[in-house]
């Protein structure tokens, strides 16, 4: 079987202006470079808000009735199943992709729900010391 010619487009001010609000290559150019420094910024703020809560966590001293932890966590187990069925594959196939059980996940979402439950008690507690007014919804991401 021989190889198959490709023909790439020249990458010019006429393929620029093609792909978007773009007058020539550099314009494309400055466009992408802008779009990962975005990418950057947003994940270097993700970073920092992971690092912030898991600090927070590991100060934070309260205890969170397990009952809520297991709300929250079968609730995500939840979410995650109506998640999987809209993209059209099995709960199965999803475990298997990712390599771990459902009592895995089950186990790693109650982590996340009794670090996401102990963030949202300090802070509202906080909240209510400072005056301020805090939804749930605001807190627990």
């Amino acid at each position: 079987m021989g190889h198959q010619k490709v023909e790439i487009p020249p990458i010019d001010d006429i393929f620029a202006k093609k792909l978007g609000p773009f007058e020539t290559v550099d314009d494309l150019k400055q466009g992408v470079r802008k779009e990962l420094e975005n990418k950057a910024s947003e994940k270097a703020v993700e970073d920092f808000k992971d690092r912030l809560k898991n600090t927070l966590h590991e100060q934070i001293e309260c205890s969170v009735p397990e009952s809520l932890v297991e709300e929250l966590a079968d609730s995500k187990l939840d979410e995650l199943h109506n998640e999987i069925k809209k993209e059209k594959m099995s709960f199965e196939d999803y475990l298997a992709s990712r390599g771990e059980s459902e009592d895995e996940l089950r186990v790693h979402f109650l982590s996340e729900s009794e670090k996401a439950l102990k963030l949202s008690f300090a802070l509202t507690e906080i909240a209510k010391r400072e005056g301020l007014e805090v939804e749930d919804r605001e807190i627990i991401r």
